[in-house]
């Protein structure tokens, strides 16, 4: 008895499905079926559904049988014929890709692909293209992903009213319109939504495994120890044994929780809540709300800072997704002073706050939170940036040397594997030395008793995605 015919993946069996209806080239090989597999063997057999969106991974349609395709059809049609050959090669994808095994969801409309994101680009962000020539290069501090390559669907205007600076975007930034007139998609993982617009936001879907520690700690109702004491955890640089584009359970998560989708509320300046005695939780990299969250649903209040403007609307969505409350206030205008009453902006009903600015800022804002009497019980400061953080574990420092009870610093840090006991020793002392000139300085250069425990806890070791840079 013959054996059955393997079932093709559905990228697969749309690109061979396609493959059927096109006119072979005029240099075939000598089997034309050759040339057809060459195709279907080389489409990309992995995805990642964000609904509406299904995101096909890395280097897809590049291999040498793809490229002579893709081109033919625009060399030998005139332009409207060629985009509708390729554009018929994309809907199938999506057709098929809607009927694996998604039971009644809606059918999926757009389809890209994720290349990565930039170390630098160009000062006019265009996602929709790989840069312009002779622009001029700039870091790309908000991990805008200029390098997504679109396939189909509208992901909504590729300019807005802010560019990809950093000094744009804390002047001026995107407008209501830009935010209403974007692609957004969402995702649930540990059972907590968050939402983004792919055109201007990464979503880093490997740090999955983080967030579930994360919601392993003690929640906000839980005792904890009185001798405040700093702990770190560092990341690992390599590759990810789960580097799978696949729509698979790590995007959906192992913790329940109902985070429904019905909208929250906004909280509004003048509402009052809370007290100095809250638990808090400090995020110094914010992005659309990875690790912030995590915190609101252990019940702290999150204190925020995010340079994205896209990121913090993100963030803002994904709160009312959650049902918590959120407040997003401006950048401050000058380096040197807030221009805003903190005090009053702690004291509203917002469970997440979110300054819209730099965090070299965080320093002089939580000093004044903390003159009002707030931030006095700090359980968690997360430096959430590779390859490195330490340009902010100054004010972490400070944030756990003054909390009334235990400090957890989540400080995140590239290391190789055999470094990482040789790491963890000089993280561990660094921290003790600025505890200590911080005593020193307090106490108007005498002995500067050392207070506090600071130790490295524990080291989580998350290898890091080839194309994800956090």
């Amino acid at each position: 008895m013959s054996k059955r015919p393997q079932q093709l993946d559905p990228i697969r069996a749309a690109v061979s499905e396609w493959a059927q209806t096109l006119t072979p080239p005029l240099s075939p090989p000598a089997d034309i079926s050759l040339w057809r597999q060459a195709l279907i063997d080389d489409a990309p057999k992995r995805f990642t559904i964000y609904e509406p969106l299904a995101l096909l991974p890395a280097g897809s349609f590049t291999s040498k049988a793809w490229v002579a395709e893709l081109a033919r059809h625009h060399h030998h049609h005139h332009d409207d014929e060629a985009q509708s050959v390729i554009t018929t090669l994309w809907t199938l994808i999506l057709q098929h890709l809607s009927q694996n095994g998604r039971g009644r969801c809606p059918p999926l409309t757009h389809l890209a692909i994720n290349e990565g994101i930039p170390l630098h680009n160009s000062d006019a962000h265009d996602s929709s293209s790989s840069g312009g020539g002779g622009a001029a290069l700039s870091e790309n501090v908000m991990r805008s992903p200029s390098g997504l390559r679109i396939l189909h669907g509208d992901f909504g205007p590729s300019s807005s009213s802010s560019s990809s600076s950093a000094a744009a975007a804390a002047s001026d930034g995107p407008s209501a319109q830009d935010f209403e007139r974007a692609f957004w998609v969402a995702t649930k993982q540990n059972g907590i939504w968050q939402t983004w617009a792919p055109r201007w936001t990464m979503f880093s879907r490997g740090n999955v495994k983080e967030k579930a520690r994360l919601l392993g700690f003690p929640p906000a109702t839980a005792g904890a120890t009185d001798a405040p004491c700093t702990a770190t955890t560092t990341r690992q640089d390599g590759d990810d044994d789960d580097d799978d584009d696949d729509d698979d359970a790590d995007d959906k998560g192992s913790r329940g929780g109902d985070g429904g989708e019905e909208k929250g509320v906004d909280a509004e300046e003048g509402e009052t809540g809370g007290t100095g005695d809250d638990a808090w939780a400090v995020d110094l990299y914010a992005g659309i709300g990875y690790f912030a969250f995590c915190y609101a649903r252990l019940g702290m209040r999150v204190l925020c800072w995010e340079i994205n403007p896209w990121s913090v609307e993100a963030l803002r969505r994904g709160a009312r997704m959650n049902k918590w409350t959120v407040q997003v206030l401006p950048p401050t205008t000058t380096t040197t002073t807030t221009t805003t009453s903190t005090a009053v902006e702690a004291a509203t009903a917002a469970q997440i706050i979110v300054f819209r600015e730099d965090n070299q800022h965080a320093s002089a804002r939580i000093a004044e939170y903390r003159r009002a009497g707030w931030l006095r019980d700090v359980r968690h400061v997360n430096c959430g940036l590779l390859p490195t953080s330490r340009l902010v574990w100054a004010c972490a420092l400070d944030l756990g040397l003054t909390a009334r009870r235990r400090t957890w610093l989540h400080l995140h840090e590239n290391a190789g594997e055999g470094n990482i006991g040789a790491r963890r020793s000089e993280i561990e002392l660094l921290l003790r030395e600025r505890a200590g000139a911080r005593g020193r300085a307090a106490d108007g250069g005498g002995g500067g008793r050392q207070l506090v425990d600071i130790r490295v806890e524990h080291v989580e070791k998350h290898l890091q995605h080839r194309q994800h840079h956090q």
